[in-house]
């Protein structure tokens, strides 16, 4: 973590942490940040960006829920008993209506303005929303795939005009793991460039072993025609690398591989020309809008919003090697 820490204390499984300010003399807002996982290499960019933006305007206290919504639940009470100025959230549980509107409710009856951040709330109205569009980033990946099959003839392998590919997605349960799927593909119709799914795989949001097996076989009994693999994430494009590095018939095919997050294994697998691209989800910038909005809430100033909603957009990148 960065910064100055007057103390770090476990508490009941997760880490809070005070983050000292440069003036103790003056009253700064205090805002509560809850974590959903400190395990998430993308959770600790967003945190770099809240620390960054901060720069000693404000007290920052940081919990982890480590993947538990129960446990994200009780340190939402935890923080509005201790009645301070703002809280941000970035929910475990994204598909839960009935628990988001009761944490909104808790903090509307605390009178303690909320934040929702990179996970989506499912609220447009209620409270502020910050993450990044996910129909955009979809969008983006599926334009990857299909700028590859245009400037390339030899994208289409058998000649057959359509575009085989496999689909590796997160758990469908998920809203961003479903329209990631579903937009990715028709961004590519929408190109006008014909498809034919030849697998659709949960990956869970990461290959393991078991997994990696199990498609494994599938391509060499049947997956020899595929012409593009499209992931849900960064990494599970990087299991599929691994995947395909492990079968001779695809060591040196150059099969096009697309993921999502900018992560920088991603971009390095990219530059290697072991993935073709992938689309950065700017962590950084999110993490800095969301301290804005919550400094703004916590010192009683306009948010500086362009649309005038609650819901805040943070653009995407398509990154690749061209």
């Amino acid at each position: 973590m960065k910064g100055k820490y007057i103390f770090v204390v476990l508490i009941f499984g997760f880490i809070f942490a005070a983050c000292d300010t440069d003036d103790p003399g003056i009253d700064f807002p205090t805002i509560g940040v809850i974590l959903h996982d400190v395990n998430d290499g993308a959770i600790e960019v967003v945190k770099n960006g809240l620390d960054k933006k901060n720069n000693g305007k404000a007290k920052l206290e940081y919990f982890y829920s480590q993947g538990n919504q129960e446990t994200q639940n009780g340190q939402i009470d935890t923080f509005l008993a201790n009645k301070d100025d703002v809280l941000a959230v970035n929910l475990v549980d994204v598909n839960n209506a009935t628990n988001i509107s009761a944490i909104i409710t808790k903090a509307n009856n605390a009178g303690i303005p909320l934040v929702f951040f990179l996970s989506g709330s499912g609220s447009q109205t209620e409270v502020y929303d910050i993450e990044a569009d996910q129909n955009e980033i979809a969008a983006l990946q599926g334009e990857i795939i299909a700028d590859y099959w245009r400037k390339y003839t030899t994208a289409d392998r058998n000649s057959d005009g359509k575009m085989q590919y496999i689909m590796v997605h997160g758990p469908l349960s998920h809203p961003h793991a479903s329209i990631r799927k579903e937009k990715a593909i028709k961004a590519i119709t929408d190109a006008g460039i014909m498809v034919e799914s030849l697998l659709d795989f949960n990956g869970e949001w990461w290959l393991d072993d078991t997994k990696k097996a199990s498609i494994k076989t599938f391509l060499e009994t049947t997956g020899q025609t595929v012409e593009a693999i499209i992931c849900g994430n960064d990494s599970m494009a990087l299991g599929m690398v691994e995947v395909l590095n492990e079968l001779s018939y695809f060591a040196d095919k150059n099969i096009p591989i697309v993921g999502i997050d900018g992560t920088s294994d991603a971009i390095t697998a990219i530059n290697s020309g072991d993935m073709l691209g992938t689309v950065l989800q700017d962590f950084e910038k999110i993490g800095e809008k969301t301290f804005d909005v919550c400094y703004a809430l916590g010192v009683g100033e306009n948010v500086n919003n362009s649309n005038g909603g609650k819901r805040i957009m943070i653009p995407s990148i398509k990154i690749t090697n061209d």
